[in-house]
């Protein structure tokens, strides 16, 4: 993913390049050679990570060194943060650039002096947006990265008990605790949650994000989170990738409820909550049959939530056909990396997930998907916080 990220970015970076040089040249004709050398190489220097990448993958050593990294390095302050980042700022930058150019050919169509006026102008709005995406983005990925939002939402439920509609329901998922994660953050997510006085809390899988080094550090993260009722979890990518086992039995050991395809009664006041945790990750997918099979035979309740990692069209599309009130994701990060040209929101996960952050209404039955509160591949977040999110169930009328 990083070498294909770096193939993609290779025309914005050497157009950019391009287009800064030009625009700086207009205005300052006797540093050319600078601009020339100057520029080419600060994008170099930023973007050594990939070439470092691709040359470990060749001697075997690339996963040592880019995903079971124990400790916070050099490495990352060097290498892998410039290289995102300068990557961010380019992709923001690009369109508008680009934009500038197509007036810039449109200014043919007008006299030579309203066209030279509008080069220098032009010329001038690339530099200054260039310069403001280079100070924009870096503090945006710090806000961002670091940020841990609340979000509520109010989902309608036909014939909703009195009951249920009084519980505070918690839904959170991809806490990826590795290197990256500061203990301030976690201390931070554990204390909006404590805020929110859950009565149930949902975790939608990945508590880590590679290797095992990290998993008792998360169990024990969320292991200090409590609900009145019930702690209840399901199964993410990152946790097979680890250690699925050992991620459950700790969960399990504490008082959470793991769910890996299968049933869990909730009862308050003689009123039932049925929550079904469905196991859909990339390396472990429940097919149609099994997942059709388990719905089916789920217990009558007064309310029956979904939970799973992956919000697939496949899960929510048989949790409407049997009956389900709503049903509860994570895996997207809420896109992590969104882009915002011209006002169109953009993000890398929509490759993947149409729905990727919020609440959305699908075949007829609510799904919230949470941001989560970690990171996966790219070790920061912009445009996309870290996220805590209330649910309030209410009496549909």
């Amino acid at each position: 993913m990083i070498l294909y990220t770096f193939g993609l970015a290779l025309i914005p970076y050497v157009y950019t390049s391009w287009r800064l040089i030009s625009a700086l040249t207009l205005f300052y004709p006797k540093h050319r050679r600078s601009f020339r050398i100057g520029i080419p190489l600060i994008f170099i220097l930023f973007n050594l990570m990939p070439v470092i990448a691709f040359i470990f993958y060749l001697f075997g050593e690339y996963r040592s060194l880019f995903f079971y990294s124990e400790q916070f390095s050099t490495y990352d302050i060097f290498l892998l943060y410039p290289y995102w980042i300068s990557l961010i700022i380019i992709v923001e930058s690009f369109p508008y650039i680009l934009a500038s150019d197509i007036l810039l050919l449109i200014s043919r169509l007008f006299s030579l002096t309203i066209k030279a006026h509008l080069v220098r102008l032009l010329a001038l709005l690339k530099i200054v947006l260039f310069l403001f995406f280079v100070i924009f983005v870096p503090i945006r990925i710090y806000i961002d990265t670091n940020a841990v939002a609340i979000s509520t939402y109010k989902i309608p439920i036909k014939k909703l008990p009195p009951e249920i509609e009084q519980l505070s329901l918690v839904l959170t998922a991809d806490v990826q605790v590795d290197r990256f994660t500061p203990q301030g953050k976690i201390t931070r997510f554990i204390k909006q949650v404590e805020s929110l006085s859950p009565d149930i809390i949902f975790f939608a899988g990945d508590l880590v994000t590679d290797g095992t080094h990290f998993i008792d550090e998360g169990i024990r993260s969320l292991c200090r989170t409590e609900a009145a009722v019930a702690r209840i979890a399901c199964l993410g990518d990152h946790d097979i990738w680890s250690d699925a086992n050992r991620i459950a039995q700790g969960l399990e050991q504490c008082g959470w409820e793991f769910l890996d395809d299968r049933h869990h009664i909730i009862e308050r006041d003689d009123k039932k909550i049925l929550v079904t945790g469905v196991s859909f990750v990339y390396s472990k997918r429940i097919s149609p049959p099994r997942l059709n099979a388990l719905l089916e035979s789920a217990p009558e309740a007064d309310v029956k939530i979904l939970l799973v990692h992956q919000p697939k069209k496949m899960i929510i599309n048989a949790a409407s056909k049997y009956d389900y009130d709503l049903v509860l994701a994570g895996h997207t990060h809420g896109g992590q990396i969104i882009f915002k040209p011209f006002g169109l929101t953009l993000t890398p996960t929509q490759m993947e997930n149409d729905i990727y952050s919020g609440v959305y209404h699908q075949n007829g039955i609510p799904v919230i998907i949470t941001n989560g509160i970690g990171m996966s591949l790219v070790p920061v977040r912009y445009r996309a916080k870290g996220e805590i999110v209330q649910i309030k169930l209410i009496n549909q009328n």
